[in-house]
């Protein structure tokens, strides 16, 4: 209810018959990892197609950057992957901190790219002595 006590609803229209686009998502099993300088560490991240009506299929390009830690390479094994219509496909990201790494908590942009949309995803970088 807003403030007059009317309630406020809304609502979406579509025409019967229209297909909603297809569309994709990026996510990474861990929020956060940490790791010692000098290390190298995995976790996996998965793409997923949405939309039911209109599963996308297409190829989505991956890319990783470390942001404000200039001693923190990442990089995805593949580097491209398409997932089934409906469905998810799997992609291996792989962090390595070098002896020269900033110390401390940073973050990494996850970003996926596929026929004009671009969806990005954080994962939280703890980088600690060995």
């Amino acid at each position: 209810m807003d403030n007059d006590g009317a309630s406020a609803t809304s609502s979406t229209t579509a025409t019967i018959g229209e297909r909603m686009p297809a569309d994709f998502s990026l996510s990474c099993q861990q929020d956060s990892i940490s790791i010692s300088a000098g290390e190298s560490r995995q976790t996996v991240c998965t793409v997923t197609s949405l939309t039911s009506l209109n599963g996308f299929a297409a190829g989505v390009d991956l890319s990783c950057d470390a942001l404000t830690n200039p001693g923190v390479t990442c990089s995805f094994i593949p580097s491209q992957v398409t997932p089934p219509a409906n469905g998810t496909v799997d992609s291996t990201l792989i962090i390595n901190a070098t002896f020269e790494t900033l110390l401390g908590t940073s973050d990494l942009r996850i970003t996926g790219i596929s026929e004009g949309r671009t969806f990005t995803a954080a994962l939280r970088l703890d980088v600690q002595e060995i």
